[in-house]
């Protein structure tokens, strides 16, 4: 049975108000929207995301707990971490290359970042007005960005 039978399209305005696309002349050419020719990317790190996050809720759901992680070690090395975390005579960094933990003394740790910093074929001592002038010289940039549309604040 056609949506449109049996009812008079232009005397209903619940009818009209459902949604259906009505010609002017009354008839009623079709119930259903065009098929859609959206095709889904095949890989979408926002989906990766959801996907993660929704997996943590249904354990939650299932198993009752509330702090469901995704975590590779056990209890006992959490803690034992948590312990480490808190004693400051000890730095834990992330290396620069390779995602592999780093864990230094402190006073070495400092003393590796100053002789970095000391070294005058990578770094300059950079004067408070430069960086203000620099600030500044950016600032002017992206206002005329801004004013042509090239930006936006959002």
């Amino acid at each position: 049975m056609d949506l449109c039978e049996g009812v008079d399209a232009h005397d209903d305005p619940i009818f009209n108000l459902m949604g259906t696309s009505i010609a002017l002349d009354g008839t009623c050419p079709s119930k259903f929207k065009p098929k859609s020719t959206f095709l889904p990317a095949i890989h979408c790190d926002a989906l990766d995301v959801f996907e993660r996050e929704m997996t943590k809720q249904v354990k939650k759901l299932r198993y009752g707990v509330m702090n469901v992680k995704n975590n590779n070690l056990s209890g006992e090395q959490w803690q034992a971490l948590q312990e480490l975390k808190k004693d400051h005579t000890i730095v834990i960094r992330q290396s620069d290359k390779g995602g592999n933990v780093v864990i230094q003394d402190t006073i070495n740790y400092v003393a590796e970042g100053v002789r970095q910093l000391s070294d005058i074929r990578c770094y300059e001592e950079v004067s408070w007005g430069d960086v203000r002038l620099m600030n500044e010289k950016y600032y002017d940039m992206f206002m005329v960005w801004r004013d042509q549309g090239m930006i936006t604040w959002d």
